[in-house]
């Protein structure tokens, strides 16, 4: 009889990390608004829209430390440029928190702010979303409502069941049309029939009960017979509709997604969807 004998397992390879330092650890001090320098030669262009917000709303728990290297005996900031220009704002702010690091020239300020900016990645929106709900904010707390009344959940990605992709398209129009996005949920609901509910769904239907009501049409998809033929269309049938839309004119978004929706809607029936959507605008 022969027997086999297994070989000794090797033990797993670790990959070993190489820890670099690549600059010395900061201090923190406080200083004048004024006496803080923005240079344009790296630094994003200002955006006074930001400027605005951050300056109206003035949040110490947002605005964190401001990031400045020291050159020279001055101070230049690589990172919360639009925190400093919106605290110059206000009359009851005079100093910043700082993080000050020191610095030889603009190279390694440079680097320093690609450094920052790389390695931090926006919110995504269902991150962003669940935060809104923590707080209290009126238009995520409606979505939620609406959501948890017909059994469907946000998520990043596709799965199956009853899935909403598109969170933030939700909080869009929650915040924008609170009393429309809750008459219209419930038909988008009965349109996919228990499977994702996608972003262009929302606003191909969004878009064109908005227009409706704008023009005060007689039609409306909340009512008969447009309510019955956006649910016979289906969820397959709107998303095609949209794409051959999309693929027609090389491009998306509501207004090309809803007139591919409108013509789908319209097939068929004797009475047209008073509707006319100019796609002459997009060229």
């Amino acid at each position: 009889m022969v027997t086999a004998t297994a070989e000794p397992t090797k033990p797993k390879t670790q990959t070993r990390l190489k820890f670099n330092v690549l600059d010395e650890p900061g201090q923190f001090r406080r200083i004048d608004k004024n006496e803080l320098a923005i240079d344009d030669s790296y630094q994003r262009e200002a955006s006074q829209q930001k400027i605005n917000a951050i300056a109206s709303n003035w949040s110490w728990m947002a605005c964190g430390a401001i990031h400045v290297a020291e050159r020279d005996g001055d101070f230049y900031v690589f990172d919360g440029g639009h925190r400093v220009l919106a605290a110059r704002k206000r009359r009851d702010i005079d100093e910043l928190p700082c993080l000050v690091f020191g610095s030889e020239g603009t190279i390694g300020e440079a680097r320093g702010f690609l450094s920052v900016n790389t390695l931090r990645r926006p919110l995504k929106a269902l991150e962003r979303f669940k935060a809104q709900l923590v707080v209290g904010d009126k238009a995520a707390l409606l979505v939620d409502e609406l959501m948890r009344e017909h059994s469907y959940r946000p998520a990043d990605t596709s799965h199956p069941g009853k899935v909403v992709k598109c969170v933030s398209t939700l909080y869009l129009y929650s915040q924008r049309s609170p009393d429309l996005f809750r008459r219209m949920f419930p038909l988008i609901v009965a349109v996919c029939e228990g499977d994702t509910i996608l972003e262009k769904i929302v606003k191909s239907l969004m878009y064109i009960q908005e227009r409706l009501e704008e023009n005060g049409s007689c039609h409306s998809l909340l009512a008969y017979p447009w309510d019955k033929k956006v649910v016979s269309v289906g969820r397959l049938g709107i998303i095609r509709a949209c794409d051959k839309a999309a693929s027609a004119y090389s491009t998306g978004g509501p207004k090309v997604w809803a007139f591919g929706v409108v013509g789908a809607l319209n097939h068929r029936m004797r009475t047209q969807l008073d509707l006319e959507i100019n796609l002459g605008s997009l060229f």
